[in-house]
């Protein structure tokens, strides 16, 4: 989720403020509990920002 990029393999689920991010290292982990700007990135298709804890990743057709 820090990068924005799909890993392929499974990653840390990281618990903050009671939703679930996930990291590929213990820098992403770091990452996520003190960085809020890395918890949320612009939707490429509405321009909203959003809580990648809540957001769907889905392949696109």
């Amino acid at each position: 989720m820090v990068n924005n990029t799909y890993m392929g393999v499974d990653q840390i689920p990281v618990v903050v403020l009671d939703k679930t991010y996930y990291g590929c290292c213990p820098k992403c982990v770091r990452d996520l509990n003190t960085d809020e700007s890395v918890r949320s990135a612009v939707d490429p298709y509405s321009h909203v920002t959003v809580d990648k804890a809540r957001f769907y990743y889905g392949e696109s057709r």
